[in-house]
């Protein structure tokens, strides 16, 4: 967990990091890879993040991040540790910021999650094998967040790409684009999902994101 401060996380194994399982269960939260919140600056590459009970890597609150490089594995985390856990493999929530290259995640419910008032890159990322969705853009009209979103493979997960990015009133708002993406055996028997969604979803699209 990193707090106002600048960090450099590389050529770590970050793995086994679980838990009371019983706990993690009943409060809906466990133990993930990395943390930065609070206004942390952190580089995280190199990594091996696998079979934590939570997210693998979380930013919010302010914090920035390059996240290149990294493998970021559930490894049946998902189904035998914390069934029911809502989590993802890399999350950007609540004013961070985020580029996110190069990196493979594979085996959480979620991939990687833009959400509330984030200001993201994700660029180049293969993602595969989640229980829900492989890609989520996320933005309510008074929390608008941006994202980039070009270049990635999305593979063997219940949805696709999520966009659901409400339209914001802020006259400057941007609220990025969806580009040159590889979407492919989504929504199959495979994947263990009580709903199977779209390749592409577009529940909410604001004006200006293409």
């Amino acid at each position: 967990v990193v707090r106002r401060s600048s960090v450099r996380v590389s050529n770590c194994v970050i793995r086994q990091n679980i838990g009371d399982v019983e706990l993690i269960n009943t409060r809906n939260g466990g133990i993930s890879g990395i943390v930065g919140w609070d206004g942390a600056v952190l580089t995280v590459e190199y990594n091996e993040i696998v079979n934590n009970s939570w997210h693998g890597v979380v930013l919010c609150l302010d914090a920035s991040a390059v996240i290149m490089n990294n493998l970021i594995d559930g490894e049946g985390r998902w189904s035998q540790e914390a069934d029911g856990l809502d989590c993802s493999g890399i999350i950007v929530d609540c004013r961070a910021r985020a580029t996110i290259e190069r990196n493979y995640l594979r085996g959480y419910p979620g991939g990687i999650t833009v959400a509330r008032e984030a200001d993201s890159v994700v660029r180049s990322n293969i993602v595969e094998t989640m229980s829900d969705w492989g890609i989520a853009y996320i933005g309510a009209d008074w929390a608008p967040s941006r994202a980039i979103i070009t270049k990635n493979v999305v593979y063997d997960c219940a949805s696709g790409i999520v966009i659901e990015r409400r339209a914001s009133q802020a006259p400057d708002d941007e609220p990025g684009r969806l580009t040159g993406n590889i979407v492919a055996h989504t929504a199959v028997d495979s994947v263990k999902s009580e709903t199977r969604g779209e390749a592409i979803a577009l529940v909410a699209v604001p004006k200006g994101f293409v």
